[in-house]
């Protein structure tokens, strides 16, 4: 019976799920664990951090134990599908199927928070809404049709108001000036909303690289 596509959930404070991602892969590495990092940050209602880590071979005994003695991790979740099947049995979950599982949760999260969120009157959303820092923020970013200047744009809105919208050549000139300058600020991010949108902060940082 041999262990196979083995996920491994931890959760940790907010603040501490970054540098965890980062030591995990070092540790990963140097114990030459053929595991990843599948997805990480926030939890919705709680505003945990969380991590959750792919093994095909399974994780070894001494890393689950480093993991148990971590006290930056509060707790964790190990989910190990055994597998002692014979030659025409099918797996019950492999991890693409895992990844495809995480994928196919955040398509839903974005449908829902698209059909939750209303938009103030005058305009026709052309994208998915996105939250522009947080569930605890209430403000909206979204790409629209505005009736009244009858053009496309950018609009960020609350509580199904206006805040401010921009047309498309002033949100195209905000965007090249925003990706030139943003990667300093870097440094005075909060931790926890930068976990929100992770993939935003990953695209400055390589941005940067590139300059």
């Amino acid at each position: 019976m041999t262990p196979s596509n083995t996920l491994l959930y931890l959760s940790c404070p907010a603040r501490a799920a970054f540098a965890l991602v980062d030591e995990l892969t070092d540790v990963l590495n140097a114990s030459g664990i053929q595991a990843q990092v599948l997805k990480y940050g926030i939890t919705t209602k709680a505003h945990d951090g969380f991590i959750m880590l792919g093994c095909p071979q399974g994780f070894p005994k001494h890393f689950v134990e480093q993991i148990h003695q971590d006290l930056e991790i509060t707790d964790y979740v190990l989910c190990q599908n055994t597998s002692d099947q014979t030659e025409g049995d099918t797996p019950m979950t492999t991890m693409t199927n895992q990844r495809e599982i995480v994928r196919q949760d955040e398509d839903a999260a974005n449908v829902c928070l698209a059909e939750q969120v209303q938009l103030p009157v005058g305009f026709v959303q052309l994208a998915a809404p996105m939250l522009l820092l947080g569930p605890g923020d209430g403000r909206y970013i979204v790409r629209v049709y505005a009736e009244d200047y009858q053009t496309d744009g950018i609009l960020v809105y609350e509580d199904c108001l206006e805040v401010a919208f921009f047309s498309a050549d002033e949100a195209v000139i905000q965007a090249m000036y925003i990706l030139r300058e943003a990667w300093q600020l870097l440094p005075a991010c909060d931790p926890t909303i930068s976990l929100n949108h992770a993939d935003a902060m990953e695209y400055i940082r390589e941005y940067r690289e590139l300059q």
